[in-house]
């Protein structure tokens, strides 16, 4: 006689849940960063961004989107903080005519700002760090 025959009709075997992974278990999936490619790619973006503003990183995050979700945050933070610094240098245009000319000075240091920031996002790029603009509004998720 077996065990199922044993109980009664209303007692039915329990199955135990299968076992979670431990914070230990060797192996359990390890949460890889960035491949080379994505690196490359990542840092390829804020190069382009000194170059070509807003279409390069436009054209990286629109082309690794599907394929590389590291490239592509990082081409949306640098298409951000270029929106950000065109609405910047809008303002200061602004501020130019109502000074009568005497804004314009403040081009250069926000060009100069522009450039340091896109090589630091370069350098942590190629890293494998995702690189966090100061003064940029996320206008895109």
């Amino acid at each position: 006689m077996s065990m199922q025959d044993q109980l009664p009709p209303s007692e039915e075997p329990v199955s135990k849940p299968a076992p979670s992974p431990s914070f230990y278990d060797t192996s359990a999936p390890i949460a890889a960063g960035p491949n080379a490619n994505d690196k490359n790619m990542g840092m390829l973006v804020h190069v382009l961004a000194i170059f070509f503003p807003l279409l390069g990183p436009l054209l990286i995050w629109l082309t690794q989107k599907e394929t590389s979700p590291w490239a592509s945050d990082e081409a949306k933070a640098a298409l951000n903080f270029h929106i950000t610094a065109f609405f910047a240098s809008i303002a200061v245009g602004i501020l130019a005519i109502v000074t009568f000319g005497l804004g314009l000075f403040l081009y250069f240091p926000l060009g100069i700002a522009v450039f340091v920031f896109e090589v630091l996002g370069a350098m942590e790029a190629s890293k494998g760090n995702h690189y966090k603009y100061p003064f940029s509004l996320n206008l895109i998720n």
